[in-house]
């Protein structure tokens, strides 16, 4: 078998799809094939159904416990999975392949307490001679009449058996100890798609099970292998030659010449069943339907009430219509209901059959999931100054520049550029969003924290978002341009989703507001470092930037060389900044501009991973990461960006009820000594054995000479000053001196320069 998939998938004119489920046949041979994350959409022009055939199981009372399971599931866990079952297994069966189990078992050291063979004889198979050789106790036309669970478990102590030779009271009943129990009740085939493309699934009489009929099937289309009803490898795979020559030479394929004796047509191994009488006390369940939860019982009320159709008793009871479809309940409950009827089941159709074959996921049915990458206007350059890129939401940002033999000392140097002298940082990822209309500022009022009806025009000020639950969505600046225009930045990743959030809302409230995602329209550049002032100064004619023309939180919009520009002076970082907003064509031109007029001040490009050590030594937090789905304003001190005095903002009524209840955690500062080992974001930090908190930004500063980190932390346990214990990613633990934030310049000097 090996060597015939090796030859398969070795052919350059097939394609070969492993872990691989069709689950629709649909008109002109249209299938769909669910496929590891996606779903394959296939028209052939000759489909070949070689599906197999589905092991039945045996209905008896208590066959739901724990332990019972089908034989072929049993070979999966021993000859996959080396999974041992159970120490002792007792076998039911009605054909050879429950002597394969068996001998299967033997194999793998497992005990066979005792073989329920449910027919009057065995067949003459070698399964069947390999186990009378051995002391295996084999129980020919019995029955399994009761599993029994021990002491109040529902594990299985053992099995009561009784003989078909007898069906009265005075039946001796033997009881067999054991701890599992495989069964195998014969086999139906795996026809379902056949039936999605028009075929049916009949029962045959002389075969005890159905049979698959496509002569009402789509005519470019054939059957192989045990859906013909043959049983051994070589005469499946004989079949499945045959009928693989049969139709490519019916499509204009040139192949071997057909041969129609090849066909195994005339096996003495035709698959064929043993259909075992359904012997039940009244007592106990004996489930018929897995999926559904139904049992005998329920069947034959449904016949009794009327309802006496295969289809009938389907909508009566809903047997068949759980996951599986019918793929182990609509046999049995075929035999049943014809059973307890008094009719012959002979030429029964099973009912209908409905894509999916195989359970879908949504995702599958939507379609292809594409993830875009974007990339700035700048992209190109961080490219030849050999920068290290890494995904922020659907943005590649540089994470730092391979200038040194390790990350670690480009970091730093990049970090100490903008500390001592002056840097460059593509902000262009950053959220932005035009708000404009005579309902502006009414609007920004409803969906942020603070208020902006009195915000000056040509100044910028904080904005939080929470939701309705009052957790944290998203943070950034309001730049109020004019009396009715505010552009607002948010978060690299969040800016799809706050202009959804807008949009959202200002359908419910109708307000006099346009809004404008402008995100990918405009590149955005954070100058900054003490020296950033003079190298703008170099490059700007139209705006004074004098510190007291141009003030921390002010807004100017000019011109730098030509190229219109909106400057926003802002400090995240900590130092004299600017963020400087250009339509995204004139980012790369900017970028020269500005590398130009700062290489006598030694300036620097630096990527986000020196930007979030500037910011951590500033306390400044980073949405998503300091931050979770369940932290609220309170939890990171930041009450001073809720308003006290307006009426309405979104999430503000359970922003009150939390601070009425008490805050129980707190975003707090610590300290490592440089000599301990550094702890990763995510570890936990311990407190008299109890988990008070966890750590969300960590890094080292070269300024410090220390360790030093965020973490939330539980206010009724940890207070400024305590030492608290974190435990690391290999179970180590390290101590820390919990500590107010900001780690640096708290008196906000240098950004005010």
């Amino acid at each position: 078998r090996d060597e015939m998939i090796n030859q398969v998938e070795q052919n350059p004119n097939i394609t070969v799809y492993t872990n691989a489920t069709c689950t629709g046949w649909f008109a002109e041979n249209y299938l769909t094939v669910m496929c590891e994350n996606k779903m394959l959409k296939i028209r052939a022009k000759h489909v070949i159904a070689a599906t197999g055939i589905l092991e039945q199981p045996i209905i008896f009372r208590n066959n739901d416990l724990p332990g019972v399971m089908l034989c072929s599931a049993i070979q999966r866990l021993i000859n996959l999975y080396g999974v041992s079952p159970g120490s002792k297994v007792l076998i039911a069966t009605t054909s050879s392949d429950g002597y394969a189990t068996a001998l299967d078992l033997i194999e793998a050291g497992i005990e066979i307490t005792a073989i329920i063979d449910y027919r009057k004889k065995q067949d003459e198979s070698d399964f069947c001679s390999e186990i009378n050789k051995s002391n295996i106790t084999v129980y020919q036309n019995h029955y399994i009449e009761e599993i029994v669970s021990g002491n109040g478990t529902n594990y299985i102590s053992s099995v009561k058996i009784k003989s078909f030779d007898k069906h009265d009271k005075t039946t001796d009943t033997i009881k067999v100890n054991c701890d599992f129990v495989g069964m195998s009740g014969g086999y139906s085939p795996a026809g379902q798609l056949i039936c999605h493309s028009g075929g049916t699934l009949k029962y045959d009489k002389q075969l005890e099970t159905f049979k698959v009929d496509i002569n009402q099937a789509n005519e470019d289309s054939s059957i192989a292998g045990s859906l013909n009803n043959y049983s051994k490898l070589e005469e499946v795979v004989s079949d499945g030659k045959y009928v693989a020559n049969r139709c490519m030479s019916k499509i204009g394929i040139n192949v071997e010449t057909v041969n129609a004796s090849s066909m195994p047509v005339n096996s003495t191994s035709k698959l064929s069943n043993f259909a075992p009488p359904i012997v039940t006390s009244g007592k106990g369940k004996d489930f018929i339907d897995f999926d559904e939860d139904l049992q005998v019982k329920d069947i034959i009320d449904a016949i009794k009430d009327g309802y006496d159709d295969l289809e009938l008793v389907k909508r009566y009871s809903t047997v068949v219509m759980g996951p599986s479809q019918g793929k182990h309940s609509a046999l049995n409950n075929a035999r049943l209901v014809y059973d307890t009827k008094g009719q012959s089941i002979d030429g029964v159709s099973i009912t209908t059959q409905r894509p999916p074959y195989h359970p879908e996921y949504i995702q599958h049915l939507a379609g292809k999931s594409y993830q875009p990458v974007k990339q700035t206007a700048i992209h190109y350059r961080h490219e030849q100054l050999n920068a290290k890129f890494f995904s922020a939401g659907s943005w590649l940002r540089p994470s730092y520049y391979s200038t040194q033999s390790s990350s670690t000392k480009c970091i730093e140097e990049e970090y100490l550029g903008i500390r001592n002298n002056v840097g460059l940082i593509d902000v262009s990822t950053l959220g932005k969003i035009e708000v404009f209309g005579k309902d502006a500022a009414e609007f920004l009022e409803r969906i942020y924290t603070s208020t902006y009806k009195k915000q000056r025009i040509g100044r910028s000020k904080y904005v939080l978002m929470t939701d309705k639950t009052g957790s944290i969505i998203d943070d950034g600046v309001a730049c109020r341009l004019s009396e009715h225009l505010y552009y607002v930045t948010t978060t690299s990743s969040g800016a799809d989703n706050v202009y959804r959030i807008m949009t959202l809302w200002n359908s419910q409230w109708n307000l006099d507001v346009s809004i404008t995602n402008l995100t990918s329209a405009y590149a955005a550049i954070n100058l900054v470092g003490p020296k950033s002032r003079l190298v703008l100064q170099k490059v700007v004619d139209d705006i004074d930037l004098s510190t007291d023309a141009f003030e921390y939180m002010d807004v100017r919009s000019g011109h730098i060389q030509n190229i219109p520009a909106r400057l926003v002076r802002v400090g995240f970082v900590g130092e004299l900044g600017y963020e400087i907003h250009v339509p995204y064509t004139f980012g790369e031109s900017l970028w020269d501009i500005l590398m130009f007029a700062g290489k006598s001040f030694n300036i620097k490009a630096a990527g986000v991973e020196a930007q979030r050590l500037l910011r951590l030594e500033k306390g400044h937090i980073i949405v998503g990461q300091d931050t979770d789905g369940l932290t609220n304003p309170y939890d990171i001190s930041m009450d001073w960006a809720i308003s006290k005095s307006k009426p309405f903002f979104n999430g503000q009524r359970a922003i009150e009820v939390i601070k009425s209840k008490g805050i129980k955690k707190s975003l707090m500062g610590f300290k490592i000594e440089p000599s301990s080992k550094m702890p990763e974001e995510c570890n936990l930090i311990i407190s008299n054995h109890n988990i008070v908190g966890r750590i969300t930004s960590v890094a080292y500063s070269p300024i410090l000479k220390s360790t030093i980190g965020l973490a939330l932390l539980s206010t009724s346990d940890i207070k400024i000053g305590d030492m608290i214990s974190i435990k690391l990613s290999n179970g180590d633990y390290v101590n820390a001196l919990v500590c107010s934030i900001p780690f640096y310049d708290s008196d906000n000097k240098r950004q005010q320069l």
